[in-house]
Order: C-alpha cells, then structure tokens, then sequence
C-alpha cells in the first residue's frame, strides 16, 4: 500500500437531463431563470430541462417565455450561450425516460 497516485477524470462535467412534472406552471419560467443564473455562477453542469405538462399550448407557451429569459442572461438571443436547453412533452414517459433528475411541482387536483 504505496503512495498511489488518484485517478482524475478529466472529462468535463456531460450535460444532465432534469425532467419537471408541472412543467406549464406559471413559477417555471422563474425555476429556468434561477437554473440559468446558477450555471453561469459556474455551479452546475450544462442541463437538458425537460418541461412536461398536459396542456400543450400552455407548455410551448411557458417553454417560449422561459427561453426569452434565458436569453436576457445570455445577453443575446442565443440560448445555447446560457448551457440550458429546454424541451416540451406532453407524454410522461418521453419527458422522464432517462432522467437524472426529476422534478415534480405538480398542483394537486390542479388543471
């Protein structure tokens, strides 16, 4: 049991997938923001959120807005500049299959 050198991985940080269940809340547009304001702190890894709701108009609706306020951190209307990239589903498992991390902020008995 020598002095043995430790093993680093080098590789950057791959992007993680978040699924959030409620996606087509009004608070997401908020989540992505504060997401967006903590990777450009350099605290978390570039992310693949994707927003899963019932009501599909609703979803790309959020899904649009919170786009534009990743833009304005961005500075520009280039979203891939924040390291997020959103998506809408409106079936569960395409939104979940995978994951790292799920989210879920859905309403009780909510429409």
């Amino acid at each position: 049991m020598g002095s043995e050198t430790p093993v680093v991985d080098a590789t950057p940080n791959p992007t993680k997938t978040l699924c959030v269940l409620g996606g087509s809340s009004a608070g997401t547009p908020i989540l992505i923001e504060a997401l967006g304001n903590t990777r450009a702190a350099g605290a978390l890894p570039a992310l693949h959120v994707r927003l899963y709701g019932r009501a599909a108009e609703r979803l790309a609706a959020i899904e649009a807005h919170a786009n534009y306020r990743l833009t304005q951190l961005a500075g520009d209307t280039d979203t891939a500049r924040s390291g997020i990239l959103l998506s809408s589903h409106t079936h569960l498992a395409d939104a979940v299959t995978g994951a790292d991390l799920i989210l879920c902020q859905v309403r009780i008995g909510g429409r």
